[in-house]
């Protein structure tokens, strides 16, 4: 069995799932990462000059997208995670 910690829950998760659970962990570990990079970049971009404040609103799109990107493979694998897209044969739909 595995679990998840997401705040101040736990998950816990059947063998046959260990994977998906895995690998929803891993992608929720890489987002609480560029989440920790983004919030570094904004602090620097907040108390720099103009030309330096350009540049840093450049690499803070750029983990925005990383970021939207990783909150939906998330969704994803939490999606088939807990089979909430498949039909009543268990078909993921």
């Amino acid at each position: 069995n595995t679990s998840i910690n997401i705040k101040n829950y736990t998950l816990f998760v059947q063998k046959n799932y260990s994977n998906a659970a895995d690998i929803v962990s891993v992608l929720l570990q890489e987002c609480q990462g560029k989440w920790m990079i983004l919030g570094k970049t904004f602090m620097r971009m907040y108390y720099s000059s103009k030309k330096l404040r350009d540049e840093q609103f450049k690499k803070i799109s750029l983990l925005f997208d990383d970021i939207y990107n990783l909150e939906q493979k998330i969704m994803k694998e939490l999606i088939i995670l807990f089979n909430l897209n498949s039909n009543e044969s268990g078909e993921i739909i």
